[in-house]
């Protein structure tokens, strides 16, 4: 299926630490975003994040081995993302429905 030329295809990257509760919150919203494709990179947490994000068939998940800290985590993210736009959102962040028009 080819893509309308005006179209960049977008990748959403969310870096996460022991992140459940705002994961839980925020990724029906992000999904609602329809990017073409969205990653989580998990940063080695210790609680149930990784439960919470394998209930999102939609999602890629990455899992760090070990906890990396944020900024290697986001590189992570970034070059496993396919998109000719990555978006960078925080675990915390609810986007707004618009965010990618």
């Amino acid at each position: 299926m080819s893509m309308p030329k005006n179209k960049s295809r977008v990748s959403v990257v969310i870096p996460t630490f022991n992140g459940k509760p705002y994961l839980e919150k925020n990724l029906p919203a992000v999904l609602k975003l329809k990017a073409d494709e969205i990653i989580v990179v998990d940063d080695a947490s210790t609680d149930t994040s990784v439960e919470v994000i394998d209930k999102f068939r939609e999602i890629k998940l990455i899992k760090n081995p070990r906890n990396l800290r944020f900024p290697k985590t986001v590189n992570t993210g970034f070059a496993a993302a396919k998109g000719e736009v990555v978006v960078l959102l925080n675990q915390d962040v609810t986007p707004d429905e618009n965010l990618l028009q």
